[in-house]
């Protein structure tokens, strides 16, 4: 029993080894810039850090936890745990 292909084998593995790199590649390019974007956001969140701390405390924030959340990891959304923790905060504060 033979098997017949109507391209070589060869052109086969070659055709996948192709595609499988351009999937890996894209994965990677979508990879970097989802990390670039996390550095940009980081950056801009880290401004409230030049912040006085009277304004600060206007707004409701604490410079304690601004830098708690400037030395989240880069993928974790540093203004989401800000606000999360002032919302703690205040629920802390009612009881």
């Amino acid at each position: 029993m033979s098997i017949t292909h109507s391209q070589p084998v060869s052109t086969l593995n070659w055709s996948r080894w192709t595609s499988w790199i351009s999937d890996r590649f894209g994965q990677f390019q979508n990879w970097r810039r989802l990390r670039r974007q996390q550095r940009i956001d980081r950056q801009a969140f880290q401004q409230l850090l030049y912040l006085d701390d009277h304004l600060l405390r206007d707004t409701g924030y604490h410079r304690a936890d601004l830098e708690d959340a400037n030395n989240l990891p880069l993928d974790v959304n540093a203004a989401q745990a800000v606000k999360l923790m002032k919302s703690e905060r205040r629920l802390r504060t009612r009881n």
